[in-house]
């Protein structure tokens, strides 16, 4: 009877609805900033000029800056439980018609150096540093890794990855200069390191899903799509498959898998870089470019150097696929066409 009354006197509670529900969960289940977005518009703390596009296009969105990966890790969960696309802020990622998690790593910012060096010692150029996927380029910087000091000071580790425009997809090569290896999350949860794997050594594989993954994809590359996209004069795909078969006589790094995905493809959770020398920076085409220097985004050429679409059909199959292979279930927000 209290209960019935009280339902009279204040009204019933409007039944919620599966956003509702999600955005209830994740507050209960994870620490960090939590801010739900009207459609069409951004949150100020959102670093991404790309988000809004993205969120108009969803049924609702949602600007989420965790405390710890392993928040990450339980909203990632989540996400695939309700159908919520998990997207990265910073990237130009697309979740037309879905509901977006944008995730803002920045809180995620430790950077430590993995070699014991002495900073005024000549190995100190040489040393690894591992990067949370917050740090920042102006961090990159002051620790010495100076490839990094023309990008915008504030731009993430992950976004930088992401990044097509003005970040690790933007040069010649698939795997940019001084990057190392990559901790991510697999669309599935699995973590997995991704790094060299070539003839002379590598890391191996720690997951069930990525020692099926990256077979895949070596299938992939010997299809006549991949080996059509391999002959243009630039990489025409939206995903760097060309990683798995670099120019000698360098050798495969399959962190260069993740350059310029934009997202799409898996949760950057930590990178491992080394400083680059100008000279060698230079030669490999320049992991850090600026947008005039990067090659055109309207043309390339084909095998007989005639001019090739935009986007071409070999491409757009090519990426369906990688894409299938990296998330089936499709958790991430699609990369926007090259």
């Amino acid at each position: 009877m209290e209960a019935a009354r009280r339902a009279f006197l204040m009204g019933r509670r409007p039944p919620e609805t599966p956003w509702t529900v999600f955005l209830r969960r994740l507050r209960r289940a994870c620490e960090g900033e939590l801010q739900a977005m009207d459609a069409g518009s951004v949150p100020a703390s959102a670093p991404s000029p790309a988000a809004p596009a993205a969120s108009a296009t969803a049924s609702a969105a949602a600007h989420w800056r965790p405390a710890s990966l392993a928040d990450v890790r339980a909203a990632r969960a989540l996400c695939a439980e309700h159908g919520v696309a998990m997207a990265l802020a910073g990237t130009r990622g697309q979740a037309a018609g879905r509901s977006c998690l944008w995730v803002d790593p920045r809180a995620l910012d430790t950077l430590r150096c993995l070699d014991d060096v002495s900073p005024s010692s000549a190995s100190a150029s040489a040393a690894r540093w591992r990067a949370a996927p917050g740090v920042t380029m102006a961090m990159l910087a002051d620790a010495g890794l100076a490839q990094f000091a023309a990008l915008p000071a504030d731009m993430t580790v992950a976004a930088w990855l992401a990044g097509r425009r003005r970040g690790a997809g933007s040069g010649r090569f698939a795997c940019p200069p001084g990057l190392v290896s990559v901790d991510a999350m697999l669309a599935d949860g699995a973590l997995e390191t991704l790094g060299p794997f070539g003839a002379s050594g590598g890391l191996p594989l720690r997951s069930a899903s990525g020692q099926a993954l990256i077979p895949a994809l070596y299938t992939l590359s010997t299809r006549a799509g991949a080996g059509w996209c391999r002959a243009q004069a630039r990489w025409p795909a939206r995903y760097r498959l060309d990683a798995l078969m670099p120019p000698p006589p360098a050798e495969a790094n399959l962190a260069g898998l993740l350059a310029g995905h934009e997202g799409a493809l898996a949760w950057v959770e930590s990178v491992v870089l080394q400083a680059v020398p100008d000279h060698e920076r230079s030669a490999a085409g320049g992991a850090v470019t600026s947008p005039a220097a990067c090659p055109s985004a309207d043309l390339t050429k084909d095998a007989d150097g005639g001019e090739a679409p935009a986007y071409p059909a070999e491409a757009r199959a090519l990426d369906a696929h990688i894409k299938d292979v990296f998330d089936p279930a499709g958790l991430f927000p699609d990369a926007p066409t090259p």
